[in-house]
């Protein structure tokens, strides 16, 4: 009996120094300070389906795949989330604009699609705070090649 019990706080010390043993190691040592010159921070934001319309009806989707910069201390300033601001952006820039429309489908300059949806996100921030929108790619896909046509369903 004696040994049962002492073989239990045996097993219960030894757990928990294991236990405080793995914690105490995958605690970070202080280091010294850092100044911290401030970097750019990069945020992917997920793809942007915009609807394009023609006669009342969706013809297809404009998918844009977008990436913004923005200065690392400006962004902890202000405790926002620009994915939110770009996004909106993207969409209305995109959605304005009338070179994506049905049929008149043309080629874009992506610089300048880019510079109008940096300065309408920092308008609607308030201040400059992205400092410049990267386009990965822009795909136009029409109805029929949506995986969630709603004409088909019943």
């Amino acid at each position: 009996m004696i040994k049962t019990i002492a073989l239990g706080i045996w097993i219960s010390g030894v757990t928990l120094l294991a236990t405080y043993g793995t914690l105490m190691m995958n605690e970070p040592t202080p280091g010294p300070a850092k100044r911290s010159l401030g970097g750019i921070d990069y945020v992917k934001l997920s793809p942007i389906a915009v609807p394009v319309v023609h006669k009342r009806g969706v013809a297809g989707y404009v998918i844009a795949r977008v990436t913004i910069t923005a200065d690392e201390l400006k962004v902890k300033k202000l405790g926002m989330a620009l994915h939110a601001y770009a996004t909106a952006a993207a969409f209305k820039t995109i959605y304005d604009d009338p070179s994506y429309a049905y049929g008149t489908m043309e080629r874009r300059d992506l610089k300048a699609v880019a510079k109008d949806i940096t300065a309408s996100a920092n308008d609607a921030i308030g201040e400059k705070v992205i400092e410049s929108v990267i386009i990965e790619g822009m795909t136009f896909l029409n109805q029929s090649q949506v995986r969630c046509d709603p004409s088909k369903r019943a």
